[in-house]
């Protein structure tokens, strides 16, 4: 893998040539396709957090989960939820 392009500047011949690594490497079969989005939700950061009622039991299952995979929830005001 090489990866060697010009531009006008460093910081086009940067992305240049760090695009033509990518290439290579989607065509060796390094990496997958992205299939993703780009665009950021804007709706999901102005949802409102709600109320919901489960379990002692499902509760520690979920915190069981998030400390094994180092995951620290958000605190949300109470006061907040409907």
């Amino acid at each position: 893998i090489t990866g060697r392009e010009t531009g006008s500047n460093k910081q086009t011949a940067s992305k240049s040539c760090a695009l033509s690594i990518v290439r290579q490497l989607y065509h060796l079969g390094v990496i997958e396709a992205f299939s993703g989005t780009l665009k950021k939700n804007r709706e999901a950061e102005q949802l409102k957090p709600y109320t919901v009622k489960i379990s002692d039991e499902v509760m520690d299952q979920v915190t069981d989960v998030l400390n094994g995979l180092e995951i620290h929830p958000v605190a949300v005001d109470v006061r907040q939820c409907p």
